[in-house]
């Protein structure tokens, strides 16, 4: 965050966001099998929780946004909480 900072950069917490969800979900599969290190939808959805609380400072908690069916609800309610708190937490607000 600090090297953001001295740029003028907005760091986004995705990372940390990954962090979180594995530690309250340990079997949940936000990484790609064939190399665990691209996004799999769910992952990539959760990336995209966290950049929407930081760009735009609200809350994705809620959003009905299902990526056409494909993210199950209660993964999606799941996602969007641990991006609001991770957002939170990262940012003070």
């Amino acid at each position: 965050m600090e090297t953001g900072t001295a740029v003028g950069a907005l760091v986004i917490p995705v990372g940390l966001a990954f962090e979180e969800a594995y530690k309250r979900r340990p079997d949940m599969k936000l990484h790609q099998s064939y190399d665990s290190s691209h996004p799999s939808l769910d992952g990539t959805y959760l990336a995209a929780c966290v950049v929407f609380a930081s760009v735009y400072g609200q809350s994705p908690v809620g959003n009905g946004y299902d990526y056409f069916g494909k993210v199950d609800k209660d993964t999606a309610a799941f996602l969007q909480q641990v991006a609001q708190d991770t957002v939170k937490r990262f940012y003070g607000r």
